[in-house]
């Protein structure tokens, strides 16, 4: 049980790291 949740946090703090790095880089390519 403790393992599927680690997978599922896991996956979960990756998908906010690259929205984020993806709202980054959109912000970026606007102020350009």
């Amino acid at each position: 049980m403790a393992l599927i949740f680690t997978l599922y946090f896991t996956t979960w703090m990756l998908e906010k790291l690259f929205f984020m790095s993806k709202l980054i880089e959109d912000n970026r390519v606007e102020s350009t």
